[in-house]
């Protein structure tokens, strides 16, 4: 399966993930959950199970990048 990008950026208590790929975004509380979530949200958006989607590649960014 296909390696996603993952941009994520702080916005104020939230960290707001960014998937260009699926055209889709999402939030995290914390960083720590950045991984978790993104994976999440790839595998629903495929209609996957969450573990046969690889750990995306998390990139932080200073504001949206959509």
């Amino acid at each position: 399966m296909r390696r996603f990008d993952v941009f994520v950026f702080r916005d104020q208590r939230w960290w707001i993930l960014e998937i260009p790929a699926l055209g889709t975004i999402s939030q995290a509380e914390r960083y720590s959950d950045v991984p978790s979530t993104a994976r999440d949200l790839i595998a629903i958006w495929l209609d996957a199970p969450a573990g046969t989607v690889p750990t995306p590649r998390i990139i932080r960014r200073t504001g949206p990048s959509m």
